[in-house]
């Protein structure tokens, strides 16, 4: 498994449309990219105009094909609503984390 940590800083009056943009974004890439397997978001705790997006991706190099392409093709609005900051890809040792309902 491979994880791509993007860094955005994402200016106040464009969050809300920043966070649907990245969610259709997501949801996107996840039906037609092959070897994309959704995302996640989080919002720094001490500075709300700092955002990261993980993307999990089955091998990095479904994520380097898709990549290229990506700031003119489907994160297109989210570049245009927000400054990526960084890019940075991981590959998953474990996972210890348990679903949970957070719709409480």
């Amino acid at each position: 498994m491979f994880h791509v940590i993007y860094k955005w800083s994402v200016p106040s009056e464009n969050k809300d449309a920043f966070l649907e943009s990245w969610q259709q974004t997501t949801n996107h890439i996840h039906e037609t990219v092959e070897g994309a397997l959704g995302s996640f978001c989080i919002e720094a705790a001490d500075d709300p105009q700092i955002i990261l997006t993980i993307a999990k991706w089955q091998t990095r190099e479904q994520w380097e094909a898709f990549i290229d392409t990506a700031k003119t093709g489907p994160m297109k609005n989210m570049h245009r609503l927000a400054q990526r900051i960084s890019a940075e890809g991981f590959y998953q040792l474990g996972d210890q984390t348990k679903a949970a309902d957070i719709s409480a």
